[in-house]
């Protein structure tokens, strides 16, 4: 649900308590649980460890889940604590995890993993071991799903720095990268969810993303373009001519295609009107090349902005 939270219904019921959402805090922590109702139904704190705080005004009955485990220090990533053991054991992923002592019953599967072969993580706050392998690996799952949901977003990005980088400043890079890179993505994500519908949670989250995607894949393109000098245009265009065969955003995309040389007719956004997003061409009868750009009409003038470029057209 938006927010991450966790709902847990109990078949066979059917009053206001049957129903427990778990509302998680900015850790992952279930922090409180409402009914149905929206009425408090329990509450939940420990330190940074996962180790429960004795102050019982904070910590109350969670009752989550069907079962004697519930969720709790980590609950929305679905990491169940033992809730009829004082010590509150945590199945971690591989291994068993003991809040109040900050490690593992068991050693690391994979060897330096971690400092030692029980420690859970240096800094808890925003380091996680979810897997119960190592933290490293944890963290290597999370780049590369950022970077497999964001793919469109950090390509745009960084052709835009390194065109930046042959044209302009790096606050170019930057303001326009993180633009089209949160344009993209917010693209993409109503383009993937047309079928079932919006979720504006969703929307958000992805536009956000791609807009820091954007923005980190504008700088290190600007870079790259500055350091690499000369090779700034190759560059551009080895990332233009991936994006012009891209499904979603290609030259035949539903949204950005080119009626004139793709194969599917003009794009939604690309159609003829006051702004146009898609694939055109710069030059002239004897030699053009494909570009990204987009285009709109001010004060009765045509205007555009390029992106990047794609193939030669001819």
């Amino acid at each position: 649900m938006p927010g991450g939270v966790k709902v847990t219904i109990k078949l066979g019921h059917t009053s206001a308590g049957a129903t427990t959402y778990s509302l998680p805090n900015i850790h992952g922590d279930i922090a409180a649980t409402v009914n149905a109702d929206g009425l408090l139904t329990g509450t939940f704190m420990t330190g940074p460890f996962g180790e429960k705080l004795t102050n019982t005004a904070f910590n109350s009955a969670i009752n989550n889940t069907t079962s004697t485990a519930s969720y709790q220090y980590l609950g929305q990533h679905q990491k169940l604590s033992e809730s009829e053991m004082s010590i509150n054991p945590i199945q971690m992923g591989a291994r068993v995890y003991i809040g109040i002592l900050g490690r593992f019953t068991s050693v690391d599967s994979k060897e330096g993993g971690t400092d030692n072969s029980y420690v859970y993580a240096n800094n808890p706050i925003s380091e996680f071991d979810l897997s119960g392998k190592n933290i490293f690996e944890d963290a290597w799952n999370n780049t590369t799903s950022f970077v497999k949901d964001n793919w469109q977003s950090i390509a745009v990005g960084a052709a835009i720095g390194v065109g930046c980088a042959a044209t302009a400043g790096i606050g170019c890079a930057l303001a326009v990268g993180a633009v089209a890179g949160g344009t993209v993505a917010m693209v993409s994500n109503v383009y993937e969810t047309r079928e079932t519908g919006i979720d504006v949670m969703s929307l958000i989250s992805a536009t956000a993303g791609g807009a820091v995607s954007g923005t980190v894949s504008g700088a290190i393109g600007y870079g790259v373009g500055k350091a690499v000098g000369t090779l700034a245009s190759k560059v551009d265009s080895m990332v233009g001519r991936a994006a012009y065969n891209s499904q979603k955003v290609g030259v035949s995309s539903e949204l950005f295609g080119n009626a004139r040389f793709g194969t599917n007719g003009a794009g939604k956004l690309n159609n003829y009107g006051s702004i146009k997003v898609g694939w055109s061409f710069v030059g002239n009868k004897n030699s053009a090349d494909s570009v990204f750009r987009v285009g709109f009409n001010l004060f009765g003038k045509d205007w555009h902005i390029d992106f990047f470029k794609g193939f030669k057209l001819w």
